[in-house]
């Protein structure tokens, strides 16, 4: 029984990581990102994690076949919302995002990982773009 529950699960995330979708693409790559981040932190053992994703990798495609469609719509939202931001903001505003990305990263120091800097790096630019995004206070 376990055998082919691995067979499935292997099946379903190489049609995940294969790019035929975009939600479920950008959606094995975030899970994955998230593995390996917790992972740097060393919040978590390396025990616990690797049984996390070994549960992880058998749990999860199936989860996402029976809620496929709402976390379609999530996931297009998110990517949605990040083009948005991306495509329609002024030159100040990616200005600074950049910089905010780059003071994270030149912040966090040498000692941290390139995952967790990358990581810290997208989140400032992320809260900068979404600070540069929102409605003006009423006067």
């Amino acid at each position: 029984a376990l055998v082919p529950a691995a067979a499935a699960a292997a099946a379903l995330l190489h049609r995940a990581l294969s790019g035929s979708r975009l939600s479920s693409g950008v959606l094995a790559a975030a899970v994955l990102w998230g593995f390996m981040a917790v992972g740097e932190t060393r919040l978590v053992g390396q025990t616990v994690l690797w049984m996390a994703g070994y549960a992880a990798a058998l749990s999860l495609p199936a989860l996402y076949v029976r809620s496929q469609e709402g976390l379609d719509v999530l996931v297009e939202d998110a990517v949605r919302l990040l083009l948005r931001l991306l495509l329609r903001s002024r030159g100040t505003a990616l200005a600074a995002a950049a910089a905010a990305a780059l003071a994270a990263v030149l912040l966090i120091g040498n000692g941290v990982s390139l995952v967790l800097r990358l990581t810290a790096a997208a989140a400032a630019a992320l809260a900068a773009l979404l600070w540069q995004a929102r409605p003006a206070a009423a006067a």
